[in-house]
């Protein structure tokens, strides 16, 4: 097994992190990791903004709902960019509107959460860790705006990342018999027993790091999940279509 194997499988979420800043060195080939990320049909229609401006920071801690946002040493914000290849197409002559389809947003969407996972691979690799940040989708458009974006552009996942402060236990995972399959899709609850088994593991890990907490369980854990209200979604059509999107 070779190193970069051995971080992928050791790979834990960093949410707190030391004061240590990321050097300029690091932040420049971590960019380029990012840029050699695989692109659909080269199109490249993703982008990042850094975010170092600490109101902005605070704001969207805020919509995240997780003050310790604020203070992690690099917050980068991964987008949708459909708006760069439009306009290089319009200066060729183009006229239509390919550009905003939902096809378009959803390879620029792939494409960016596909270099943010290159990132934190890289992160990992040398020494430090991060955490994605899916909770900015509990308010888009405020997003949109402490970003400043523009049309055709839309936020697809933020990365967290820096020196960790403390270590982190291994989180254990749902056993392959669940979800890997040959050829076609198989009921996974085939053996029932081993989803009994992986809720005893998983409450043995929270034991140790989390003592007392009532939803151990992986099954508790997913019935929580389900029966919680989170932000409204049903809105998301109208917001993609406020950014200039075609759905």
């Amino acid at each position: 097994m070779n190193q970069t194997i051995e971080h992928q499988l050791n790979h834990r979420s960093h949410r707190i992190f030391t004061d240590k800043a990321v050097s300029a060195d690091i932040i420049d080939t971590l960019v380029e990791v990012a840029l050699r990320t695989s692109t659909h049909m080269h199109m490249q229609a993703w982008s990042i903004i850094r975010v170092t401006d600490q109101e902005k920071r605070r704001s969207l801690a805020d919509i995240m709902r997780q003050s310790n946002v604020a203070a992690m040493p690099e917050l980068w914000i991964f987008l949708v960019d459909c708006r760069r290849n439009l306009e290089i197409a319009r200066q060729q002559g183009y006229i239509g509107q390919a550009g905003a389809t939902l096809d378009r947003f959803m390879q620029g969407y792939i494409d960016a959460c596909i270099a943010a996972q290159n990132v934190l691979t890289a992160v990992e690799s040398l020494g430090m860790g991060g955490v994605f940040l899916g909770a900015i989708a509990r308010d888009y458009k405020g997003t949109c705006e402490i970003l400043g974006l523009p049309e055709l552009t839309f936020p697809a996942i933020g990365l967290g990342f820096g020196y960790p402060a403390r270590e982190v236990l291994l989180k254990p995972r749902l056993p392959r018999e669940f979800r890997v399959f040959e050829n076609e899709y198989k009921d996974p609850f085939e053996n029932i027993s081993e989803l009994n088994d992986f809720d005893v593991e998983l409450e043995h890990y929270y034991d140790q790091c989390e003592p007392g907490r009532q939803d151990a369980a992986f099954s508790k854990k997913v019935y929580k999940h389900m029966s919680q209200t989170f932000p409204d979604h049903s809105t998301l059509l109208e917001e993609l279509q406020s950014q200039g999107f075609i759905i």
